[in-house]
């Protein structure tokens, strides 16, 4: 076995300003060139909805080089090509020239299309205007030369990321082949929600809606037309008798699962908005390290009959949902964490709780298992403690995988005194210098200056402007003069929805820890309140308040891993991880080590995983041996995958799509033990008999007619058989006494011409006694029998037959 263990926006609908761009409702571009590879902050709270890459990973390049496309030899594992077969690739550089470090996000594959998001890397000067947001369209139907068909921009200002899923829908409203993309905007005038495709004709996506989502209060299900749909982060469409539908993953109120009829594509009707903490409070027990629940991704399934939805929950684990009435759902069963992370060892007072952050499930084919992936971009677990004032004490926290590392400090802490900087973004200067805050402070040996922020704003009146990213926050301290930055959650509704939430974004030269909404009143010795809206005078106390002391430090607790559920009952079958993933000597410098999706294949145990910088990953699972890997392919250069899915070829060949952030499409093949390969074609037809050279030989088919029972008369048998022709006939008669079949008699005769053959069996007096004794066991008098004949016709060439029959006697 592996290794176990708001704000409210005029909506823009112009068309966008690139190169090459097209139309809302476009016409695409088309091209014709191949080549033969934590948490979820919205984009205006936190950070770009996916993770962004630990400091010195691949990702992080501005330039690939050409020889090596990822740049280099270091930063990424070695190459790798285990059981796995490059098929095909292709790199995405229509219409703007190149691909951008980080540009390329997930994948769908529906009939011989594949579709891959472009997101906007905004800190990359190259797409400063936030303009490559959209999806490519790419022929694969010669999956070794795929070829780019259409580039569609999204909606200016808004990129699609990781919700894309294609399907066939046939409705009263709509027949055809539907793409369904998420919306996150990178810009002051992006939007969220959803668009709807049509894209029967690969070539030339026509739209259907965009900018379609949840413009209603959290909790209701009335829009308000002149809201900006909430920011969205996954989709996943299906069709249920008539009606279709599409649940979508909110980023504004993260606990949300919402639902749209989407019968109508040109129309979608919002009919849930679901809190699943509220609805089914029984997948609250058995949280995972710091207890950050909210939805993140999703896939709809039938199973036995009825429509069951699989929700990745983050900390709260997978939950199963009945949705055959998608606006009214109900609970099937959910996953637990274990209390004690069981693939690497932790040591106190560091939790000794799994990491979690339940990101991506699938069902496997036959719907006994779920394959579950725990994204985890932060390979370090936090000690975070309070150590003066009136709350000094523990609580829990997380490290940012985009700053520096704290156990590269001198001596392995973040320590010292604090002040409060506000939300800390640029477009409110609250940041004081650090030696004006500290101006009155003696630093001990080996203390830094640390300052503290708050995630958002969101919701709150007295800070009316765009929520911004922690790497912008992170930059903001470090222009101010300090060495640590603590970002504390943001109000959520309620003191159950506090945790850590360390979000992502760019590299940054400073060490960084998130932390609670709670720690961070207590470190001002303010009381905390999360009520949404915040209400009016509400602490921490001003910028520049200088607050109690505190001490931080990390251990290597891994990157993300997978799971092995049992799909009825949600017990843990097996945890898996790739062995770099457990390795505290890979805990940065080789890119990001985390599993990201899952795909299973349709007719086998087999899964298939993208693992960022560790690949793709070909998983076998099974009850009695749980999850093992059998392949595994890393390009040249190393690879950064983030989309994955499963196809068959028109030869029969299982393939797999990947799509690569920094680079495009691969295609591969896996071919160990039980893949799933086109058959070999089948021998040539023999050689056309010679042509007779002489008078044919006559017939031997001869024929036993109705002949079903034979009943033995005193001691003999007859039975009659049909002879085509002159020729000597030998039989012989069988019948089951006791436990053998044993010959009773046989016979012979002579044909003198076609017809009719009478065969009298002659039975020893022995045998009649035996055979007697047998039937009278048996309630029909009857035993079963064969006789077995062989014709000799006169000059041909002989046959023999058997027929099963019945035996008795009179």
């Amino acid at each position: 076995m592996s290794i176990r263990g708001g704000t409210l926006r005029s909506m823009i609908v112009g068309a966008l300003a690139v190169p090459l761009a097209l139309a809302v409702t476009p016409t695409p571009q088309a091209y014709g060139s191949s080549s033969s590879a934590s948490d979820r902050p919205s984009s205006a709270d936190g950070g770009r909805t996916t993770l962004a890459p630990r400091a010195g990973s691949r990702s992080s390049f501005s330039a690939p080089d050409a020889a090596q496309q990822h740049g280099g030899l270091a930063n990424h594992l070695p190459p790798a090509h285990e059981n796995i077969q490059l098929v095909g690739k292709l790199k995405l550089t229509q219409p703007f020239g190149n691909v951008l470090p980080g540009q390329i996000a997930d994948v769908s594959v529906h009939k011989n299309a594949a579709y891959l998001m472009s997101w906007s890397p905004l800190e990359n000067e190259a797409d400063a205007a936030c303009r490559r947001g959209g999806f490519f369209s790419v022929d694969i139907s010669n999956p070794a030369e795929p070829v780019q068909k259409a580039f569609v921009p999204a909606l200016p200002e808004t990129y699609h990321g990781e919700g894309a899923h294609a399907i066939a829908v046939n409705t009263p409203a709509f027949k055809g082949d539907l793409l369904a993309v998420n919306n996150e905007p990178c810009g002051p005038n992006g939007v969220g929600g959803f668009d709807l495709y049509d894209v029967s004709d690969p070539a030339k996506p026509v739209t259907l809606i965009q900018g379609a989502g949840d413009k209603s209060a959290d909790g209701s299900l009335v829009q308000d037309p002149a809201e900006v749909p909430n920011s969205n982060h996954s989709i996943f469409v299906w069709q249920d008798g008539p009606r279709a539908y599409a649940v979508t993953v909110d980023n504004t109120e993260l606990h949300d699962v919402d639902i749209f009829d989407i019968t109508n594509p040109r129309d979608p009707e919002f009919i849930a908005d679901l809190d699943l903490r509220q609805l089914f409070p029984q997948i609250l027990k058995n949280p995972a390290n710091g207890n950050a629940i909210f939805h993140h991704d999703v896939v709809v399934k039938r199973i036995d009959g009825r429509m069951t939805m699989l929700n990745s929950y983050w900390d709260a684990g997978y939950v199963q949902l009945d949705v055959t009435d998608p606006a009214h759902p109900t609970y099937v069963t959910d996953t637990d964490f274990p209390a004690v992370e069981p693939l690497v060892t932790l040591s106190p007072p560091a939790s000794l709780a799994p990491e979690g952050n339940a990101h991506e499930a699938e069902y496997s084919f036959d719907n006994q298992f779920v394959l579950a992936a725990d994204e985890d971009f932060g390979a370090a677990r936090a000690v975070f403690q309070i150590t003066d004032g009136p709350h000094v004490g523990s609580s829990a926290a997380g490290e940012f995988s985009f700053s520096q590392p704290i156990k590269n400090l001198p001596d392995g802490r973040l320590n010292g005194p604090t002040v409060y900087g506000g939300y800390g973004c640029s477009a409110r200067d609250e940041i004081s210098p650090a030696a004006t805050a500290f101006a009155g402070v003696t630093l001990a040996p080996g203390e830094e200056k640390i300052l503290v922020v708050q995630r958002g704003p969101v919701g709150d009146p007295s800070h009316a402007f765009e929520g911004c990213r922690f790497d912008e926050k992170m930059q903001n301290a470090i222009a101010k003069g300090y060495d640590g930055i603590l970002i504390g959650q943001r109000h959520l509704g309620n003191a159950a929805a506090d945790g850590t939430f360390c979000g992502s974004g760019e590299p940054r030269a400073i060490r960084g820890m998130c932390i609670s909404h709670e720690a961070m009143h207590r470190i001002f010795n303010d009381p905390p309140s999360y009520d949404l809206p915040y209400p009016a005078g509400h602490g921490p106390p001003l910028p520049g308040t200088v607050g109690a002391r505190v001490s931080a430090t990390t251990q290597f607790d891994g990157w993300g891993y997978a799971h092995l559920y049992d799909a009825k009952t949600s017990a843990l079958i097996d945890d898996f991880a790739i062995p770099e993933g457990i390795d505290e000597r890979y805990a940065s410098g080789f890119g990001d080590l985390s599993i990201h999706e899952f795909a299973t294949d349709p007719e086998t145990n087999f899964a298939y995983s993208s693992y960022y910088a560790g690949g793709l990953r070909v998983l076998r699972f099974s009850r009695a041996s749980g999850l093992e890997e059998v392949g595994r392919f890393i390009d040249e250069g190393g690879s950064n995958f983030w989309g994955v899915e499963q196809f068959t070829d028109k030869d029969g060949n299982r393939l797999i799509a990947g799509s690569d952030r920094d680079y495009g499409l691969y295609i591969v093949k896996y071919t160990g033990p039980g893949a799933v390969l086109a058959k070999p074609p089948p021998p040539p037809p023999p050689p056309p008999p010679p042509p007779p050279t002489s008078k044919p030989l006559p017939s031997s088919l001869f024929s036993f007619g109705s002949l079903k029972r034979v009943t033995i008369r005193g001691r003999r048998a007859i039975v009659t058989i049909s002879v085509p022709g002159p020729g000597k006939v030998a039989a012989y008669l069988k019948a089951r006494i006791g436990r053998r079949m044993v010959q009773i008699a046989k016979a012979s005769g002579t044909a003198t011409r076609a017809g009719k053959l009478r065969l009298t069996f002659r039975v020893s007096a022995s045998t009649r006694r035996s055979l007697r004794r047998t039937l009278s066991r048996r309630p029909t008098r009857r035993t079963s029998g064969v006789i077995r004949v062989t014709f000799v016709p006169t000059g041909g060439v002989k046959r023999t037959r058997n027929r099963a029959l019945s035996i008795g006697m009179r």
